[in-house]
């Protein structure tokens, strides 16, 4: 898919970031944690039918 979206230079897009990750590893794992918890809530939302569509 990043191949689609990104044809020339994915590679190097790829390798930057998992090296941006072993370097700051404490940080890329406060960030998951962050965003697993942030999709869990929305997701939740919309089970209950709190969100709206914006219409």
């Amino acid at each position: 898919m990043l191949k689609m979206m990104l044809p020339i230079g994915s590679a190097s897009f790829v390798k930057f970031a998992f090296q941006s990750a072993r370097k700051h590893p404490k940080e890329c794992l406060e960030t998951r944690i962050d965003i697993d918890v942030r999709i869990r809530n929305a997701i939740e939302e919309w089970k209950k039918g709190e969100v709206g569509y914006g219409g």
